[in-house]
């Protein structure tokens, strides 16, 4: 028998760490109370931080020792033998909400997220998705909370936009614009620019709210489904070629390929000559579907929320942009590296 056989090498380790969730699932459970923020404040009992929080301590004080066990809390015991829970550097550092380096802002999504996970094997096993995202079935305020998840990445992406390329643009079209935050930061970096957000009916008034909230003048919300029927018609509200630019940010996954090819069209029609699309996010896939692997993992999300959406190839999103008249369709990266493709309308 040869002892010397690959399979001989072979250990468990890698997949029993994949199946180690329990730690992110504490984590995610403290940034959903806010005990690292509470605990900004300097080392409290496990008493001191369920009054903080206005729960019960015993269920708390376990959770308290488990982040102690993840080493993003610690504790200091005392002379008489009580125990003080107090934040690690790195939790205080990054945990706690008011910081600039504050990671947590789209707790409340990635608890959906990891909900859905969960459903994989059954939404494949149903042929649909088990934890279907019906934007029109929604409650209001779910939406609102699901919308501000977004909302800090939507800025970020809204100011690098800015910065490297949409700063000479006058009309920028934000397509699924979700909780306006690209929008806003946008009209923020560039003083001359006026931003116009297509948000489906179900979902625009609520973008509007958010909108309106930052005093943001120059961005207006239009209600419209540019992916649905009636394919040669535009929103009322929307003029063909009204627009320098056009961006598509985690909007073409949500749709199904039909839906996806008529959005790209009749955007495309909304840009003046010259104008530019750009296609960003997670649901953009190299060719051969296994890579960037963030992309490919989520498209699991995807295929537990939505009816058709899912992530899409660089050559299935060049297809769609070819065939609405799109020319010089350039991958580009992100600072991040995430790649993204722009494409431009005509002269």
């Amino acid at each position: 028998m040869n002892s010397d056989s690959p399979e001989d090498e072979l250990q468990p380790q890698r997949i029993q760490q994949l199946l180690s969730v329990l730690p992110s699932f504490a984590l995610l459970a403290g940034l959903q109370l806010d005990v690292f923020t509470r605990l900004a404040a300097g080392p409290a009992t496990a008493a001191g931080v369920a009054g903080l929080l206005g729960v019960e301590v015993l269920r708390l004080e376990r959770l308290l020792y488990a982040l102690v066990a993840i080493e993003f809390l610690e504790v200091r015991r005392t002379d008489g033998g009580i125990d003080l829970f107090a934040n690690t550097p790195e939790a205080d550092l990054f945990l706690v909400e008011g910081r600039a380096e504050f990671v947590g802002h789209e707790r409340n999504l990635w608890s959906r997220v990891w909900n859905a996970a969960l459903q994989t094997a059954d939404s494949v096993r149903s042929d649909s998705p088990r934890a279907m995202l019906d934007f029109a079935e929604i409650p209001r305020e779910e939406l609102r909370v699901f919308l501000e998840g977004l909302h800090r990445g939507a800025v970020s992406m809204g100011e690098e936009l800015a910065r490297r390329w949409l700063s000479s643009c006058a009309a920028v079209l934000d397509v699924g614009g979700g909780s306006g935050g690209m929008s806003v930061a946008l009209t923020q970096s560039c003083p001359d620019l006026a931003a116009t957000i297509v948000e489906l009916p179900a979902v625009a008034p609520v973008t509007r709210e958010l909108v309106e909230a930052e005093g943001a003048e120059r961005v207006s919300v239009v209600a419209a489904d540019l992916g649905g029927p009636a394919a040669d018609s535009l929103p009322q509200d929307l003029v063909a070629g009204s627009f320098d630019a056009a961006v598509c940010k985690s909007f073409l996954q949500c749709l199904g390929p039909v839906e996806a090819e008529r959005a790209v069209a009749r955007i495309t029609r909304l840009l003046r000559p010259g104008g530019e699309l750009y296609v960003i996010g997670v649901g953009l896939l190299d060719d051969t579907r296994v890579t960037p692997a963030h992309a490919t993992l989520f498209d699991l999300i995807f295929l537990n929320i939505y009816e058709g959406g899912r992530a899409y190839t660089e050559a299935e999103h060049r297809q769609w942009m070819a065939a609405a008249g799109l020319e010089s369709v350039h991958r580009l990266e992100l600072d991040d590296g995430s790649p993204f493709l722009r494409g431009r309308r005509p002269e």
